[in-house]
């Protein structure tokens, strides 16, 4: 089955410095994390950091302490990760998709208690790393 997600306007975070590069990605966010992930947006720290991970991500550079892949299991090739570790410590799970060009759907939101990957986050991101989604123009 399907998961259902929707597409992030960027303009609302970029204003008027979205240009030609924005193009090439798109954005989306699972439906069930919708709640969670527009009330982190009321936090100016958080936006302030999003628009920078946004940034990092366009110009295809992975750092691993902004946005990188997990190195957890085969199966979690496509998952990476936003990392607010000023925000504690918080994750936003992500996974890439290329149907065109670039799309990355927010799956999940995280606060990491360790560096670590237990048991538990990781069968969580092997799950999700099977998500499928029908991407739709809104």
């Amino acid at each position: 089955m399907k998961q259902s997600c929707e597409k992030l306007d960027i303009s609302n975070i970029y204003g008027n410095e979205v240009d030609d590069s924005f193009s090439k990605l798109e954005i989306y966010y699972d439906l069930k994390i919708e709640y969670e992930l527009f009330t982190l947006f009321q936090n100016p720290k958080f936006k302030k950091r999003f628009k920078y991970v946004l940034t990092a991500i366009l110009s295809n550079r992975y750092n691993n302490d902004i946005y990188g892949k997990e190195d957890i299991s085969e199966k979690c090739r496509d998952i990476t990760a936003m990392k607010f570790k000023n925000i504690n410590n918080l994750r936003i799970y992500c996974k890439e998709f290329y149907q065109g060009h670039k799309k990355i759907v927010m799956l999940e939101i995280i606060y990491k208690k360790s560096q670590k990957i237990n048991k538990k986050l990781k069968n969580l991101l092997e799950t999700i790393a099977d998500y499928q989604y029908d991407f739709k123009k809104n």
